[in-house]
C-alpha cells in the first residue's frame, strides 16, 4: 500500500468539498428564484389595474343609452335603482313650411253667435250606393267620410260637395278583431315605411277636395305610437286634418297630432252603434246635451235606414234650440295656429 498517494487523496477532497457545498448553495439559490409561491397578501399594483378596468366597464356602460327601438325601457346596473330611458318624440318644425291645404277644400260656413255647433260625420260613404245617395241628399253641411277603395268613390265625393258637404277619407285601419274584412286599402302596425306610404299613397290619390282623413275601425293601429307617428307625419307634410274616430278608448292619434301640429278633433257620440231607431233618437239627444255643455259636438253615424230618417227629422229642428249643423274644418283645433 502507497500511504503516500492516500494521504494526497484525502488531502486533495478535504480541499474540494467545501467548494462543492458552496456550489451547490448558489445554485439551489439561483432556482428558488423562477418557483413561485402561493401567498395571501395581495398584489397591490395587480388589484389596483383590476379595480380601475372594472370601474371603466361599469361606467362605460351607465353612460352608454342601448338603441332606441322603443319609447321607453328600464335600465337595471349592478343592482341599482333601476332608471327609465325615455326616447324624445320627434316635434316638427313650424307649420308654415308645410300649407295648410285643408283650408282650401273646407266647406266656409257663417255661424250666428251663441249658437252651440254640431259636426255630423257620416262613415262608410260609398260600399252602400243607394245608402250614399241618400246621405248625400241630407241638408248640408255634413262630412261625408269616403272609404278610399268604393267603387265610384270619385263621382261620389263630386256629387257632396256639390251638395255641400265636407270630404273627408274613411281611412281603413288595423283592428284589435284580426277576422274582420278591413278592405283591400289598410294601414297596419306591420307594414314596413315603404308598405305604409304606400297605402297611404293610394288613399290620397282615390279622390279629390278632401280636408283630411278619420279612422275605419282602427283600435290596434291607432293604439301604436309609431304607426301614429307615420301617419302624423305624413298627414303634417300633406297639410291635411285628422279625426279621431275613438274606436278604442286607449288611442293616442289624437296625443301624437297634437305633437306633430296636425289639426285634429275627436269624436263624442256614436249615432248608431244600436241601429233601431229608438236608440238613434237616444243618441241624438245626447248629442243635444253635449251640444249645449260645451258649445261645440262631434258625433258619427252611417249610412244606415234608420239614421238617414232620423237625421232627415232632426235636423230641421236645431235653429229652434240655438243649435247650427257646421262641417268638421268649423271645430277642429290647429296646434299650429295655438302655438303661434
Amino acid at each position: 500500500m502507497n500511504y503516500k498517494n492516500i494521504f494526497k487523496k484525502v488531502k486533495t477532497y478535504g480541499f474540494q468539498k467545501p467548494l462543492i457545498v458552496a456550489s451547490g448553495v448558489i445554485a439551489l439559490l439561483v432556482l428558488l428564484q423562477f418557483i413561485p409561491f402561493s401567498s395571501n397578501a395581495p398584489d397591490t399594483e395587480t388589484a389596483a389595474l383590476t379595480n380601475e378596468a372594472q370601474n371603466t366597464t361599469i361606467a362605460a356602460t351607465e353612460t352608454t343609452d342601448p338603441p332606441p327601438e322603443i319609447l321607453t325601457q328600464t335600465l337595471v346596473l349592478n343592482s341599482r335603482e333601476p332608471r327609465k330611458l325615455v326616447i324624445p318624440e320627434y316635434i316638427p318644425p313650424s307649420q308654415t313650411e308645410h300649407p295648410a291645404r285643408w283650408k282650401d277644400n273646407a266647406v266656409k260656413t257663417n255661424i250666428p253667435k251663441g249658437m252651440a255647433k254640431i259636426a255630423i260625420i257620416i262613415d262608410d260613404v260609398g260600399v252602400n250606393l243607394s245608402g250614399a245617395k241618400e246621405v248625400i241628399a241630407l241638408p248640408a253641411p255634413l262630412t261625408m267620410a269616403l272609404l278610399p277603395y268604393a267603387d265610384h268613390v270619385d263621382t261620389l265625393a263630386q256629387d257632396a260637395k256639390n251638395a255641400g258637404h265636407e270630404l273627408m277619407i274613411h281611412m281603413p285601419m288595423e283592428p284589435m278583431n284580426p277576422d274582420l274584412d278591413t278592405g283591400p286599402i289598410v294601414l297596419k302596425t306591420g307594414y314596413t315605411s315603404q308598405e305604409f306610404d304606400s297605402m297611404l299613397d293610394k288613399a290620397l290619390k282615390s279622390f279629390d277636395g278632401y280636408v283630411g282623413l278619420n279612422n275605419h275601425m282602427g283600435s290596434k293601429l291607432t293604439q301604436d305610437p309609431e304607426s301614429m307617428r307615420r301617419l302624423m307625419d305624413r298627414l303634417y307634410k300633406e297639410g291635411m286634418l285628422f279625426v279621431d274616430s275613438r274606436t278604442i278608448a286607449s288611442s293616442v292619434a289624437e296625443k301624437t297630432a297634437n305633437d306633430f301640429l296636425v289639426p285634429n278633433l275627436a269624436r263624442d257620440v256614436f249615432l248608431d252603434d244600436d241601429p233601431s231607431a229608438e236608440a238613434v233618437h237616444k243618441s241624438l239627444m245626447k248629442v243635444e246635451q253635449v251640444a249645449r255643455k260645451y258649445g261645440s259636438v262631434v258625433a258619427i253615424g252611417h249610412p244606415k235606414t234608420e239614421t238617414i230618417e232620423a237625421l232627415k227629422a232632426w235636423i230641421p229642428t236645431l235653429a229652434e234650440k240655438n243649435m247650427v249643423l257646421v262641417p268638421v274644418t268649423a271645430l277642429v283645433t290647429d296646434p299650429a295656429a295655438q302655438n303661434n
